[in-house]
């Protein structure tokens, strides 16, 4: 990351393509490498606070973590990691963030979403559409994990129903965790909270490796990130896929039309 704040070259690509600095948001990708960058040059018994001064909160947290930046830079800088770096610094140990997050916090905790839904009613939409819950005794090729937006949200479950009325008329074998389901923790690492996303993510990783999970089809790109890039760190080695390319597979191999 040292060698990320010097090889910028300013030519401002990353904020050509930022949402946070086209909507003026207080974020720019560039003038906070620029900063962090002269903080790093700064003499070493500087008394001048990196959090709320060098780099101001708001800055923070106008990130959407998109990635943009990071795909329009010339010399690759990673931005996101030193931005949810940032922002853990703020939560674990300034104890400041958006009051926002105080509820999505407090029911990630308890009920493994963050909109406070129970977890008991994690798998309500599967009721009528007589989807198998996976059993380690006669697995399914595939696990379906829906995750928060395909188990809440409205227009998301019917995209969830979707997937799975089509993956039924391909004959692809699949199942669900049902309410042994729970968030990947996504939500809170991007959010700054390095602890619950930790506790979350253990959890789940523990969960496939009890149930002997292998090949996970994913609902959404967050949960599919998740588990592909971060999982490994707790043990799950898993083969995952985004259901947009299993659908994608299904059509070129004319099982779906």
């Amino acid at each position: 990351q040292m060698l990320d704040l010097h090889t910028c070259t300013q030519c401002g690509r990353c904020d050509r393509v930022c949402p946070a600095w086209k909507t003026d948001k207080p974020l720019s990708p560039q003038q906070l490498t620029v900063d962090l960058r002269d903080r790093l040059n700064s003499p070493p018994d500087s008394d001048i606070p990196l959090l709320g001064e060098t780099i101001e909160d708001e800055t923070i947290w106008s990130c959407t973590t998109c990635g943009a930046c990071e795909s329009a830079c010339p010399v690759m800088i990673e931005y996101v990691d030193k931005i949810i770096g940032l922002r853990q610094g703020l939560v674990l140990t300034e104890d400041r963030y958006p009051k926002e997050f105080i509820s999505a916090f407090k029911s990630l905790e308890t009920q493994s979403n963050p909109w406070g839904f129970p977890n008991a009613s994690r798998s309500n939409w599967a009721k009528d559409l007589g989807v198998p819950i996976w059993d380690k005794t006669q697995p399914t090729e595939y696990l379906y994990f829906v995750g928060c937006n395909g188990s809440f949200d409205t227009r998301g479950k019917k995209i969830t129903e979707a997937v799975v009325k089509t993956l039924r008329d391909a004959g692809v074998d699949f199942s669900i965790l049902g309410n042994d389901e729970g968030c990947t923790g996504d939500p809170a690492r991007r959010a700054g909270n390095e602890y619950l996303y930790d506790m979350l993510a253990s959890k789940n990783a523990q969960t496939f490796k009890e149930k002997g999970v292998r090949k996970v089809v994913t609902h959404c790109p967050h949960c599919f990130n998740s588990l592909k890039n971060e999982y490994p760190e707790f043990g799950s080695q898993l083969e995952v896929i985004h259901h947009s390319e299993l659908l994608q597979k299904l059509i070129q191999d004319g099982k779906v039309i």
